[in-house]
């Protein structure tokens, strides 16, 4: 087995892959997608609370149980960070057309097509 450095490098470079096969086959944005490796930072737990450390793992009797358990440890998980991931490059919808009509921005709701006042004296005059 390799030292804790050499499985870290491995772990990212495995993560790494597994991004780019998402990205190069798959056709998701690489801005959606994180690689992180985790070496044995962070070994598995299985079900029934058994840590899969290097420790335990070579206490194991028989050297295939031990590859299997450090197979185990070599897995690649997807955790979703965000679900409010908006693509660039959506196609947007149309704009919508709004009517505008004469008088609408007047504080009143009528049609401003005078020079009088309709603010009740609080609008500044044309002049």
């Amino acid at each position: 087995r390799g030292s804790s450095s050499a499985n870290l490098t491995l772990s990212q470079q495995r993560a790494q892959a597994c991004v780019d096969y998402l990205v190069n086959e798959k056709g998701i944005p690489r801005a959606r997608l994180v690689a992180k490796g985790w070496g044995e930072g962070k070994p598995l737990r299985l079900p029934d609370g058994t840590v899969l450390t290097d420790n335990y793992i070579n206490s194991r009797k028989t050297v295939a149980e031990r590859e299997a358990l450090h197979q185990l440890n070599r897995r690649t998980t997807f955790q979703v960070l965000s679900n409010d991931y908006h693509d660039p490059n959506a196609k947007q919808a149309p704009a919508q057309k709004v009517e505008v009509k004469k008088g609408y921005f007047d504080n009143t709701g009528d049609e401003d097509d005078d020079d009088t006042d309709d603010s009740g004296g609080n609008a500044p005059q044309k002049p």
